[in-house]
């Protein structure tokens, strides 16, 4: 009894150690599972920021750039503002982080760069997206794929650049060009978006600033502002401005989005950065083919350092006008859009240095959209048709481009929203409804410059869209020899042009030309033209050739139809006297072959002196006899 007792006290004994142990132990499993269940506080939210659309290649192609802070970030877009029935799209995404360049700037804290494509978009529709990390979402953006309309409208505007702040007045010249026209298509900014493009702090000023950048498309390339860190250094590439925009990707290895072309509607645009010099030859092998390969009623570049210059810029002028000028001109160029010089000015049309509204080229220069204005330099001002000096004015500014079928229209306004100037050019690749081949023909005439002895072909039937190429070739006939000319070329089918250059063509000089056309078909028509300003050279050559009577050459002369040869000396002859040629050779009218005329000499026959002495002896006796017989004769009659 007391044993079961005593093993009965035990084992209760034991039982409690086992509850303490238990106990214990779900004690600390239901502590490790309150500490790893989900916390119902709100996780660390992602940064998004610095969100900017810009057009694909085409106007239905859609490109999205943005940074977050962590990875895992995408974007969902709809044709309805509350993004119901959304569509996903995951960017490409790479880490991006640079040490502070300046000890007044932050560095660039790591995040990551995302890069969406939106393709197969419907034209003429207007989209909304926002970007999305976790429970973090963006504001709602939009764009548009075109609007639906023979018209299309633009901001443009450069040099923005204000520093680290003061961006809100970009923002306000943003505010006075919707005002004007509040369809706007998009944003084009020829470069120096940023003042450092090394310092983040000025990015996040234009993106924090800019609201405009949630309404519109942005268009812009790298200026040399992009390219500097400090005041004193700049980086070999557009490395950090890529960071910031998704331009369309098809452009050439080193200029991977910061030099593209895009098309909307009917013009083409082509986006240059040509800061460093050290691609030109890129740059021009890519743009030509271009431009060869993409059709368009308007041919708009957006540069940051232009061809021509108002200020001290006029070294970067040279060089952009040594790479570019000829193709601009070469392809009919309708309009340069450049900054660079903080001075708005406008040229004329020109072509090879001067006014040409068919052929030339406008070039524009953009004032400053911040708060930089520069002088202008009247010593590089007398090609300009306008030039607007900030510095007098002290308003930042923009401009609208208005496109149509017919024509170009530029509005330039200060931030008053003063019009500052305006002008338009004309639609010159305009397709006619209906090729008249002989209208052409008809029409076609070379016209002479007499002044500068130069001749121009002109025609007034239309031929865009039905004329690849007009050339001209043939000789030139003076005095002194005949040879080719230089043979006169243009690609009619990027331009609805109506005149084309030959080159020289002097008053002593006759000239026989051939005009080559050649149809988009790949057929050709031909037309001859004689331009002739020295008849005498039309005069025929003839061949007068001057012998002995044995055949013996003795000159050969070519003399002109109308004109004279000139014989040569007389030949001589034993016995004979020269006396004269056998045909007349003045007013030669045809080849002659003349000959000399002689006549003998007279000559007396040789006597002695004593046959001369008998000879006169016989004369005298026989003049006695007769004169004796007369007059006996005579005598005789008397008497009788």
């Amino acid at each position: 009894m007391f044993t079961n007792i005593l093993f009965c006290g035990k084992l209760i004994i034991e039982v409690n150690k086992m509850k303490k142990f238990l106990t214990f132990i779900t004690i600390l499993t239901f502590s490790f599972l309150i500490i790893n269940i989900p916390s119902n506080a709100a996780p660390v939210a992602a940064s998004i920021k610095n969100i900017v659309s810009s057009y694909g290649e085409t106007m239905g192609d859609i490109g999205v750039n943005w940074h977050c802070s962590v990875d895992g970030s995408y974007l969902v877009y709809s044709k309805n503002s509350s993004l119901t029935k959304s569509t996903k799209v995951v960017p490409e995404s790479h880490t991006f982080q640079r040490d502070a360049q300046g000890s007044d700037y932050p560095e660039f804290k790591e995040r990551y760069v995302c890069k969406a494509e939106i393709t197969g978009l419907d034209l003429y529709t207007t989209y909304y997206y926002q970007i999305c990390c976790g429970s973090t979402k963006s504001e709602v953006y939009t764009f548009n794929t075109g609007v639906d309309s023979k018209v299309t409208k633009f901001a443009w505007m450069s040099d923005t650049q204000t520093g680290a702040t003061n961006y809100s007045m970009v923002q306000a010249v943003m505010n006075r060009l919707f005002k004007n026209e509040s369809d706007l298509a998009f944003c084009l900014i020829t470069g120096d978006v940023t003042d450092r493009g090394g310092q983040e702090a000025q990015w996040n000023g234009f993106f924090g600033d800019v609201t405009s950048l949630n309404k519109i498309p942005f268009m812009t390339t790298a200026g040399n502002h992009e390219y500097y860190t400090t005041a004193s250094s700049s980086y070999d590439s557009p490395y950090i401005y890529n960071q910031y925009f998704n331009n369309p990707n098809n452009s050439f290895t080193g200029r991977i989005n910061s030099t593209y072309y895009f098309k909307y509607n009917n013009i083409l645009f082509i986006m240059l950065d040509t800061i460093k010099p050290d691609m030109m030859a890129e740059h021009r092998e890519w743009l030509v083919n271009v431009l060869e390969n993409n059709t368009a009623d308007y041919i708009i570049v957006g540069m940051h350092c232009g061809l021509t210059s108002t200020g001290e810029y006029i070294s970067d002028a040279k060089t952009q006008s040594a790479a570019f000028l000829d193709i601009f001109e070469n392809y009919s160029v309708d309009l340069v859009l450049s900054g660079h010089e903080h001075v708005f000015s406008v040229t004329s049309t020109v072509y090879q240095g001067k006014k040409n509204p068919e052929l030339g080229t406008t070039y524009v220069v953009g004032a400053a959209s911040g708060n930089k204005m520069y002088k202008a330099q009247s010593i590089h001002s007398k090609d300009k048709d306008f030039i607007y000096d900030q510095t007098n004015y002290s308003c930042y500014s923009g401009s609208i481009i208005e496109v149509d079928d017919e024509k170009l229209t530029l509005k330039y306004y200060n931030v008053k929203n003063e019009l500052v100037y305006s002008f338009s050019l004309p639609n010159r690749r305009k397709v006619t409804e209906k090729f008249e081949e002989q209208k052409l023909l008809d029409t076609m005439q070379i016209v002479r410059d007499a002044e500068n002895e130069t001749v121009t072909l002109t025609w007034d039937a239309g031929t865009y869209g039905h004329v690849d190429n007009i050339k001209v070739t043939g000789k030139e006939v003076n005095l002194f020899n005949e040879r080719p000319i230089k043979e006169a070329s243009r690609v009619i089918s990027l331009a609805n042009i109506n005149s084309l250059y030959i080159g020289a063509n002097y008053s002593d000089t006759n000239y026989y030309y051939t005009v080559i056309i050649t149809k988009v078909d790949g057929t050709q028509i031909t037309k001859d033209f004689e331009f002739i300003n020295n008849p005498e050279l039309l005069k025929k050559e003839y061949e007068v050739v001057f012998k002995d009577e044995n055949g013996n050459i003795l000159k050969t002369e070519t003399v002109k139809e109308g004109e004279s040869a000139t014989a040569p000396t007389a030949p001589t002859k034993e016995g004979y006297n020269f006396i004269g040629w056998d045909k007349e050779f003045t007013n030669i009218t045809d080849n002659l072959e003349i000959k000399p005329l002689y006549e003998a000499i007279a000559v007396d026959d040789p006597v002695d002196d004593k046959k001369g002495c008998k000879k006169d002896l016989v004369y005298l006796v026989s003049s006695f006899i007769a004169l004796t017989s007369v007059s006996f004769v005579i005598l005789r009659k008397k008497n009788n």
